[in-house]
């Protein structure tokens, strides 16, 4: 769910996701529809809901993402961690 709302909210990391399947697609069209809840400056709420034939829900996500806000330049210094297992080359 985070990746389609990454340009609503500038957001990153997942703190909550809850999915609920309500009924079994096996043919036919489906759609989603997403929409923003709730947003303070660090904490935004998000609900998709998943259409099938006939406009009939058949399953519903909610979600509470924090909000990071962007910095010029974060994470190009020479102190900036490096993730376990990835190598720094050097020139």
């Amino acid at each position: 769910m985070p990746w389609p709302f990454a340009d609503l909210l500038g957001m990153r990391p997942t703190l909550e996701i809850k999915m609920n399947y309500l009924l079994p697609v096996t043919a036919g069209a489906i759609a989603a529809e997403a929409a923003v809840i709730s947003r303070s400056q660090r904490i935004g709420v998000l609900e998709a809901k998943v259409l099938g034939d006939g406009d009939r829900l058949v399953a519903l996500a909610t979600g509470t993402f924090y909000i990071q806000s962007a910095r010029a330049g974060a994470g190009d210094g020479p102190n900036t961690p490096t993730p376990r297992g990835v190598g720094r080359g050097r020139s």
